[in-house]
């Protein structure tokens, strides 16, 4: 088709997307008056930005008639290509909705080194479900050094043991309270009985992780659960090393469920504590104030969760 002369050649033609929606309004409802009530505005309005659109492509779009509209030759090429263009603003439109709702780019989340409990699993499904657009990039690490990463801007939220000693720096949620087994030694005695009395381990040495890495596990807390001062409670400075001490023998520890149903250890067994069972609280922290968008999204899967408490 020949242009009109006022189309200069290499030009770019400047379209609004609105034209181009009520272009492809007509060319469905092959109806000026049913497109115009379709797209929200009057029959006027509707004529004049198509007529606007053709001037600028320099060629009639419709051939026009008191009984129908059809679609030009040009028209027919425009048609395409105004679909993909709609179809491309809508999901740009979409994708920067959902970022700005937190439903769409990487929430960085520090998870326990210690392992996940099915509580923590269940909610990060439930994300995963309710927010497909959302990636977790998960960190591990210790309570501790992951209140540390939150403090420098290193992660967006984490999941620790216990509220965070920066209390007036950082937010926390509580997710729920996670039982804790007793670690003992396969040849220790104590791997004989099914259910051990804290107040019956006699002269075992009690191992927990340095109040530097996880305050919730550290002396203090397993030393009370024990029945032991906290001076007496010997610290260790990772994971693989309390399982090393117990598995050398004459010594015990306290882990949380997450480890002992997961993490399987040669020479290590782990045994339930029966009506006297410790617990340790579990929960969510973020920098203090409102969580941004990509954590508002996580603390609310973990509301839906039964043993969630509501967050506010």
């Amino acid at each position: 088709m020949r242009l009109h002369s006022y189309w200069t050649p290499g030009r770019k033609a400047e379209v609004e997307s609105r034209q181009l929606r009520y272009f492809v309004a007509v060319a469905e409802e092959r109806n000026f008056r049913r497109a115009a009530a379709r797209e929200g505005v009057t029959a006027s309005t509707l004529g004049s930005q198509i007529a606007a659109l053709e001037k600028e492509f320099g060629g009639q779009l419709f051939h026009r008639t008191t009984r129908q509209v059809r679609l030009t030759a040009l028209g027919q090429v425009l048609l395409a290509e105004a679909r993909r263009c709609i179809a491309a603003l809508d999901r740009a439109q979409e994708a920067v909705r959902l970022a700005v709702q937190g439903q769409l780019g990487v929430l960085r989340l520090g998870v326990p080194v210690t392992g996940n409990p099915p509580l923590l699993d269940a909610v990060l499904r439930r994300c995963s479900e309710r927010y497909p657009g959302l990636r977790v990039d998960a960190h591990l690490g210790y309570s501790a050094r992951h209140a540390q990463a939150l403090l420098g801007n290193e992660l967006d939220a984490a999941v620790l043991y216990g509220a965070p000693r920066q209390t007036s720096e950082l937010s926390y949620q509580r997710l729920a309270d996670v039982e804790l087994k007793l670690a003992v030694s396969a040849e220790s005695p104590l791997a004989g009985q099914d259910c051990v009395r804290l107040d019956g381990l006699g002269d075992f040495v009690c191992v927990a992780l340095a109040p530097t890495l996880s305050p919730a596990m550290g002396p203090a807390v397993i030393g009370q659960a024990c029945h032991r001062p906290a001076a007496d409670v010997r610290t260790v400075d990772s994971l693989e090393a309390v399982l090393l001490a117990v598995a050398a023998g004459g010594a015990v520890a306290l882990l949380p469920e997450a480890v002992t149903s997961t993490v399987s250890w040669r020479g290590v067994c782990y045994r339930s504590l029966g009506t006297e069972t410790p617990t340790v609280e579990l929960g969510i922290s973020w920098l203090a104030g409102d969580p941004p968008a990509v954590v508002a999204c996580l603390l609310e899967a973990a509301s839906l969760h039964p043993e969630t408490p509501a967050v506010d």
